[in-house]
Formats: structure tokens, sequence, C-alpha cells
């Protein structure tokens, strides 16, 4: 699977610092799902990461928020796709 590409995001092991003036940080719970999730589904870590902190990003920028927290949801959200 090729890496995705996504604009405003960390470097690859970083999970706190600043994409611009945004400071996007992830909790510790969220950084551990991220890679557990990751094993799962078989999509790299850094294409899930990307994506989260894309998204963050995104809509921190448009709320106009200076930064955006990733953590861990309340719930286990699963996901079910099927082709007709």
């Amino acid at each position: 699977m090729a890496f995705a590409h996504y604009n405003c995001i960390l470097p690859a092991e970083t999970y706190d610092g600043h994409v611009g003036s945004i400071r996007i940080r992830w909790s510790n719970s969220a950084m551990q799902r991220l890679h557990d999730e990751a094993n799962d589904s078989g999509v790299p870590v850094m294409t899930m990461k990307a994506l989260c902190e894309h998204l963050a990003y995104s809509s921190a920028y448009r709320l106009q928020n200076d930064q955006a927290l990733i953590r861990l949801p309340r719930i286990k959200f699963v996901w079910e796709i099927s082709w007709r």
C-alpha cells in the first residue's frame, strides 16, 4: 500500500508539535489506539497518523482554534464495509 500524502502533518515520530501556528498533540491513549488500529486493519501507521493530523489541523483552522488534541473516543468504532 502506498503512503498517502497529506499536508499539515507533524513529522513521523512526533506526537506533539506545531503545524504553522496550530499546536497538534496526541493523548497517550490515542497514540496506543493508533498503533493497535493500524495493526488490525493493515493500514500503515504513518498513513493513519497523517490522516488524523490533517483532519485535526483542518478542523482547528476552520474553527479558528490554536490547538487540536487527538484523543481516544469514548467508544470503539466498528467499521464494516460491504461490497455488492
